[in-house]
């Protein structure tokens, strides 16, 4: 595993964090003579020169400074092994025990995608297929049982943080059979993610917050950068690193969650939407809001819908 500290240090010697956490130097992406780069200890960069505008998080900061490819990134940044086996007594006997030190292990029998009826019937081609499996790791389980969950002939998906570490994964079951669409493993640390967040942005200064993986697949094959919380409400850890890549970014948040999560709820005062929009405000954090239909949801929108969307949201 790699201390991401030691990392950056290691990229500029003599330098070192300052009290505030952040780190500043000649920018190593471009000839600079101003030091317009900041790190900070997490590894969220951006160089403040004209000439260059390059930022990112550690994940892309370790892509460009090793110049490898992201499948490349994923394999030295993931956890092959949990860091702490947990079971549910542990965790409740365990009170000083951060959920950041749960660590799900990857399923070990996976295979690349190949040709999956689920990407067809959305209308992905094959090469889209390829392009979001190289830059989100995605995985065909073949069989048996891991950290509780049936991996058979499912998408395995790895979920990492913020800094590009591998932590978990979620399976989305492909037999339409199934009654569940999407499992977890047990103690997973999924709802303190951001999923996508380790790969934001990459040139883009719009991120779309969106509710699950499959919103984040599509919007990213139309050239779309999005973040999923995996449900309609984000967590306080999942707060806390929108507010960072926020602010260390300068990034514009577009709040797009399914259809259903406010046509459903509104009657009842609950307008998720409009709760998310308003947490992004209150943090300072620039924000825009789209409401989709109820029947739609940011996983099955056309290139034209989400175009149109995202012209409304950033006029």
């Amino acid at each position: 595993m790699i201390d991401i500290q030691e990392y950056i240090t290691s990229q500029f010697p003599g330098k070192r964090f300052n009290s505030a956490g952040n780190l500043h130097a000649n920018c190593p992406f471009h000839d600079d003579a101003t030091k317009s780069f900041s790190i900070n200890r997490k590894g969220m960069f951006i160089c403040g020169s004209t000439k260059c505008g390059v930022r990112g998080n550690f994940a892309y900061f370790y892509k460009l400074s090793e110049n490898i490819t992201w499948k490349q990134v994923q394999d030295a940044l993931k956890i092959v092994a949990p860091k702490d086996n947990l079971d549910m007594a542990t965790l409740f006997d365990r009170e000083d025990l951060a959920r950041e030190q749960i660590v799900n292990s990857w399923p070990p029998n996976t295979e690349p995608l190949g040709d999956l009826d689920y990407f067809e019937h959305r209308g992905f081609s094959s090469q889209e297929v390829d392009s979001l499996s190289a830059k989100f790791g995605l995985r065909y389980g073949v069989e048996g049982y891991h950290e509780g969950v049936d991996i058979e002939a499912t998408i395995v998906v790895p979920v990492y943080d913020t800094q590009g570490t591998y932590r978990t994964f979620q399976v989305r079951y492909l037999d339409p059979a199934r009654q569940a669409r999407w499992k977890n493993p047990l103690n997973s640390p999924l709802q303190d993610l951001l999923y996508g967040g380790w790969c934001v942005p990459t040139g883009e200064n719009t991120v779309w917050v969106v509710e699950g993986a499959s919103d984040t697949w599509n919007l990213a094959r139309f050239g779309y950068t999005a973040v999923g919380l995996f449900t309609k409400e984000a967590t306080c850890a999942q707060m806390t690193d929108l507010y960072a890549m926020g602010t260390q970014m300068g990034l514009h948040f577009i709040v797009c969650l399914d259809g259903d999560a406010h046509s459903q709820h509104k009657t009842h005062g609950k307008d998720y939407c409009a709760k998310m929009h308003a947490e992004l405000r209150a943090y300072g954090l620039p924000s825009s809001i789209i409401y989709l239909d109820a029947h739609e949801d940011p996983g099955s929108l056309s290139e034209q819908r989400v175009q149109a969307l995202y012209a409304e949201a950033v006029r």
